[in-house]
C-alpha cells in the first residue's frame, strides 16, 4: 500500500519549503534569477584543455584591459560583462581577424567554478558546428586565467534586449521562426550528447533575424560527466527560474526535454512580453514554478495564434511526459504550423484546465469522488442490466408478435443482443410497429444480422407488409453474405416493382449459383413479358452458369426463348454439347428439326418468323374442391384473353378456358383460389407447335372446339 501514501498524503509543500530552504538568504528579485549551486568541496581539473588549475592574479581586469595582447589577440573594447565574467572585442594580430574573447572575473567568492564553469563551455562548445550556434574559434590560458576566443557578432543583439526595447510582445511569426531555428540548433546539441540547461533570450544573439545560441557553461554532456563537468551533485540545482522546468529545480538527471520546456518559456516570453513565471522573490518563483500553470496570453493582453499556443503550453508542461520528446519533434511541429499543416501539439481548452489546475493539490478528494462517481455508475448499470435481463425474458416468451408492451429502445438493444433467439424476436416485434425509431433500428439490423435470422426477418416483414421493406431491400443487395443477399431476393420478388430491378440485376452474374440463379428467376418474374433485351444480353455477355441455368428453365417452358437470339448464339457457340441444348429448345418451341445447323435455323426463322409466336399458359397445380378447375389442367384464356405475362390474382370469379385432357372447356372460378404456374409455348399461325407434351391435347380441343362451333 506504499503508493496509497504517496497519492494521498506527499504533502507539495515539503518539496517547496526544502527548495526555498536551499535558496534562502541568496539575491532576490524577479524570476530571472540564477540559481548557482555549488559543490564547494570537489576538486576539479581540466583533461581536455590547458591546465587552469594555477593560481590566478587578484586584479584579473589589469590583464584585460583594452590594448593588452592576450596571446596574440589585442583587446580593442569591452563587449558586455555578467555576473560570471566578461566578454572583449580582440582582433587577432597575426589574421587581423575580429572574435569576442570571454574570460572570468577575479577574486570573490567561487572563483574556482567559474573558471571550471568557463572551462566547460569551452569544451562543450567546441564539439558544435552549427550555424544556430556561436562558434569556438581557441581556448587557452594567459597568467593561468582562461579564455575563450568565439565567433564575433558585430552589429547583433539578444533577445532578452528585443524584448526590453519593444516592451511588449514580439510579432508572432517572427518569433516562431527564431524559435524554430533555435529548436533546430538544440536537436543538433543533443544529437551530440549535450543538455544546454540555460537557454533564455539572454543567451540568445540575434543578427539579420539569424538567432546564435551562446553560453554553453551549464551543458551537461551526456555519457561524458567527468569531475571536470560536473558543477553539481545529485539534488543541486543550476539554471534559471523562470526558464528551467520543475525537474530541474529539482536537481534531477537532466533530460532532452529540458532544453524544450526552456525553448517554450523563450516563446512565451516574446509572445506576452514576461516569462511563464516570475515573483518578487526567488521562493515566489520557485513557488510560482512548483505548483502554477503559466498565464493564459488573453489575460495579459497578449494575442497568441492558437496554433502557437498549442505548441508553447506542450513545451511547458509540467509532465515531462506530456511534453515533446526531444527539439526533432518540436521543430517538425513548428514547421507544421509555418506550413500551414494540421499541428499535434492538442488544442488547449481553458475551462478544463482551469478545472485541474483548481484540482491540483487535491488528490484525495478528487481520487474519492471518482471512486463514489465510478461507484454510482455501477450501481445504475447494474440495476439496468437487472431490467434488461427481465424483459428479455418476458420477450423470448412472448408469442405475440405485435405486442406493444416493449419500448422500441428496449427492442433496439435486444437486436444487439448475443443470443440470435432474442436478435429474431426483437426484429419481429420491431416489424410490427410504425415508430421511425423502430424502422431506423430494423434497417441497420438487417444490414448486419446473421444471414439465417435475416431469412426469417424478410419473411416477416413480408407478411405484415412493412412500410420500409423497399429501403431494407435495397440496403441487402450492398451486403457480400449470401443468406442477406437471398433476403433482399425474397423482398424483391415480393415488391414485385420495376425500380427494384437494378439491385437484382447485377445479382444475376454473382459467383454464388443459388444467389445467381434466385436473381435470374426474380428479374423474369418482374420483367414478365418485357424481358427480351435482359434476356438477350444474358445470353450473349452473362457468366458461364448463369447462361447454362437460363438455358435448362428455358428446356423447361419457364422462360421465354427469343429465338433469333438463340440462333445466333448457337452460330457462335464451340461447344458442341451447348449447340445441342440451344437446338433442342429451338425444336421445343418450332415444328423445325434441323439439328445444330444454324443457318438452316437462319432460313427457317426468315420463311416462318412472321407466323411463330409465344402463347402463356397457366398449369395448375392445387385448387379448391369447389373449384371447376383440376390438377394438371391447363388455363388457355381468362375472361376471353390470352394469359398476361403478369397475372392479377383476384377473388373475383373469372371466365375460364381450361384444357382437360382433349377437351376445351369453360369454367368460373376465381384466380386468386387457383394455385399453378405460368408455362410459355410456341405458335405457328395461331396453332400450338413444338415438342411441349402439352401441345398433342391442346390440338385436338382446340380443334374440336373449332369443329362444335361450326
Amino acid at each position: 500500500m506504499k503508493w496509497l501514501g504517496n497519492l494521498f498524503w506527499t504533502n507539495p509543500e515539503r518539496q517547496l519549503k526544502n527548495l526555498q530552504k536551499e535558496f534562502a538568504g541568496r539575491n532576490t528579485g524577479h524570476g530571472d534569477t540564477e540559481i548557482r549551486s555549488w559543490n564547494a568541496d570537489a576538486h576539479e581539473q581540466p583533461d581536455r584543455i590547458e591546465d587552469v588549475s594555477g593560481i590566478m592574479p587578484s586584479d584579473i581586469s589589469e590583464l584585460f584591459r583594452i590594448g593588452s595582447i592576450i596571446d596574440k589577440y589585442k583587446i580593442i573594447a569591452e563587449i558586455g560583462h555578467g555576473a560570471m565574467g566578461r566578454v572583449y572585442k580582440v582582433v587577432d594580430v597575426d589574421s587581423g581577424d575580429a572574435y569576442a574573447l570571454k574570460t572570468i572575473h577575479s577574486g570573490g567568492k567561487h572563483t574556482d567554478k567559474k573558471r571550471s564553469r568557463l572551462t566547460r563551455e569551452g569544451l562543450a562548445q567546441a564539439r558544435l558546428q552549427h550555424p544556430n550556434i556561436i562558434a569556438i574559434h581557441e581556448t587557452g590560458t594567459y597568467e593561468n586565467v582562461p579564455y575563450i576566443v568565439m565567433e564575433l557578432i558585430e552589429g547583433g543583439t539578444s533577445l532578452s534586449t528585443l524584448i526590453g526595447k519593444a516592451g511588449t510582445a514580439i510579432e508572432a511569426q517572427w518569433a516562431i521562426r527564431i524559435i524554430r531555428d533555435v529548436a533546430q540548433a538544440i536537436t543538433y546539441c543533443h544529437m551530440q550528447g549535450i543538455i544546454h540547461r540555460d537557454i533564455k533570450p539572454s543567451n540568445i544573439l540575434i543578427k539579420n533575424d539569424m538567432p546564435k545560441l551562446t553560453d554553453f557553461g551549464l551543458a551537461y554532456v551526456e555519457k561524458h560527466e567527468s569531475p571536470l563537468t560536473r558543477l553539481t551533485q545529485s539534488g543541486e540545482t543550476l539554471g534559471t527560474v523562470a526558464y528551467m522546468p520543475p525537474e530541474q529545480a529539482r536537481g534531477l538527471k537532466p533530460q532532452p526535454d529540458w532544453d524544450v520546456y526552456s525553448i517554450g518559456a523563450t516563446l512565451y516570453e516574446l509572445l506576452t512580453g514576461q516569462p511563464p513565471f516570475k515573483g518578487a522573490t526567488l521562493a515566489d518563483a520557485v513557488d510560482s514554478l512548483m505548483n502554477k500553470d503559466p498565464a493564459q496570453p488573453a489575460s495579459l493582453g497578449a494575442a497568441m495564434p492558437k496554433g502557437i499556443e498549442a505548441i508553447c503550453y506542450k513545451c511547458l508542461d509540467k509532465d515531462p511526459l506530456k511534453r515533446y520528446d526531444g527539439g526533432a519533434a518540436l521543430v517538425d511541429d513548428l514547421n507544421r504550423y509555418i506550413n500551414d499543416r494540421p499541428i499535434k501539439a492538442p488544442k488547449i481548452n481553458w475551462p478544463i484546465r482551469r478545472v485541474r489546475r483548481a484540482m491540483r493539490g487535491r488528490r484525495l478528494v478528487l481520487v474519492l469522488s471518482m471512486m463514489l462517481f465510478i461507484l454510482l455508475g455501477t450501481s445504475l448499470w447494474s440495476s439496468q442490466q437487472l431490467y434488461y435481463r427481465s424483459q428479455l425474458r418476458q420477450l423470448m416468451n412472448d408469442a405475440n408478435a405485435s405486442s406493444n408492451k416493449y419500448s422500441v429502445a428496449f427492442l433496439s438493444a435486444a437486436l444487439q443482443d448475443r443470443d440470435p433467439i432474442a436478435q429474431a424476436r426483437a426484429a419481429t416485434k420491431l416489424c410490427s410497429r410504425e415508430e421511425a425509431e423502430a424502422q431506423t433500428a430494423l434497417q441497420y439490423f438487417m444490414i448486419n444480422a446473421d444471414g439465417d435470422i435475416a431469412l426469417d426477418i424478410a419473411a416477416e416483414l413480408i407478411r405484415t407488409e412493412h412500410p420500409n421493406m423497399l429501403r431494407i431491400c435495397e440496403n441487402l443487395t450492398r451486403s457480400s453474405d449470401k443468406k442477406r443477399l437471398l433476403a433482399a431476393i425474397m423482398l424483391a420478388q415480393h415488391l414485385d416493382i420495376p425500380v427494384v430491378l437494378p439491385w437484382i440485376e447485377h445479382l444475376t452474374e454473382h459467383p454464388s449459383l443459388l444467389v445467381r440463379n434466385r436473381a435470374l428467376d426474380t428479374t423474369f418474374t418482374i420483367l414478365g413479358a418485357d424481358n427480351h433485351d435482359f434476356t438477350d444480353d444474358y445470353l450473349e455477355n452473362g457468366p458461364e452458369t448463369g447462361r447454362q441455368w437460363l438455358l435448362e428453365q428455358m428446356s423447361r417452358f419457364t422462360v421465354p426463348p427469343p429465338m433469333p437470339v438463340l440462333i445466333d448464339v448457337m452460330d457462335d457457340q464451340t461447344d458442341k454439347t451447348q449447340r445441342a441444348k440451344i437446338a433442342n429448345i429451338l425444336s421445343l418451341f418450332s415444328n423445325g428439326d434441323f439439328g445444330t445447323n444454324p443457318a438452316a435455323w437462319q432460313a427457317w426463322w426468315k420463311q416462318h418468323g412472321s407466323s411463330w409466336a409465344l402463347r402463356r399458359l397457366i398449369g395448375v397445380e392445387s385448387a379448391p374442391p369447389q373449384s371447376c378447375t383440376r390438377r394438371n389442367d391447363a388455363i388457355w384464356s381468362i375472361d376471353g384473353s390470352p394469359i398476361a405475362s403478369k397475372l392479377t390474382v383476384s377473388q373475383t370469379p373469372s371466365q375460364l378456358k381450361i384444357v382437360r385432357q382433349n377437351e376445351l372447356i369453360d369454367c368460373t372460378a376465381a384466380t386468386g383460389d387457383i394455385r399453378g404456374r405460368i408455362v410459355y409455348m410456341g405458335m405457328m399461325s395461331g396453332k400450338p407447335a413444338g415438342k411441349h407434351p402439352w401441345v398433342p391435347r391442346l390440338r385436338l380441343a382446340l380443334a374440336g372446339h373449332e369443329s362444335n362451333q361450326n
